[in-house]
């Protein structure tokens, strides 16, 4: 069975907290089961414990973190969830479908996908980040080189 998830497995996101996350998961043929996103989505307290435990107490993590949230069907093929992005953090997720009666589970081909959230307050404002590099960084004067242009450079 041929799994396509979007954001795709790989993808590496950022969103700002109070974004909205939409995940969908499309099947190659219709096929009665039920799909999962399978996060550590908002659940930062937890991981942060287990990190904490590991450090002082060398107890391994447990990945208490994760959860697997159901999704809903919107079409003969089609799954889809929608997440509020209420913490900030990294997280990571992935989708998966469950055939009925079989319980055989599916995975989309891939690593999980993640998405980093970033406060909300720093969603604007942030002329001071983007214009330094421009000001202060190496094309300040205005004129890009590339690569290819500096080798002959680069060789003396």
């Amino acid at each position: 069975m041929n799994l396509i998830q979007t954001p795709s497995t790989f993808s590496k996101s950022f969103f700002h907290s109070g974004d909205l996350l939409q995940v969908r998961l499309e099947l190659d043929l219709v096929r009665p089961g039920r799909a999962f996103l399978r996060t550590n989505l908002g659940n930062n307290a937890i991981r942060l414990q287990e990190i904490i435990a590991l450090v002082e107490e060398g107890k391994p993590v447990q990945g208490r973190d994760w959860q697997d949230l159901p999704m809903q069907q919107v079409g003969g093929r089609h799954f889809q969830l929608t997440l509020p992005l209420h913490e900030v953090g990294y997280f990571e997720f992935k989708a998966f479908f469950v055939e009925d009666n079989t319980n055989i589970v599916h995975w989309p081909r891939g690593e999980n996908a993640s998405v980093k959230v970033g406060p909300a307050k720093t969603v604007c404002a942030n002329t001071i980040y983007n214009a330094f590099v421009r000001q202060f960084g190496p094309n300040k004067s205005g004129v890009w080189k590339n690569q290819l242009q500096l080798q002959p450079q680069l060789q003396l």
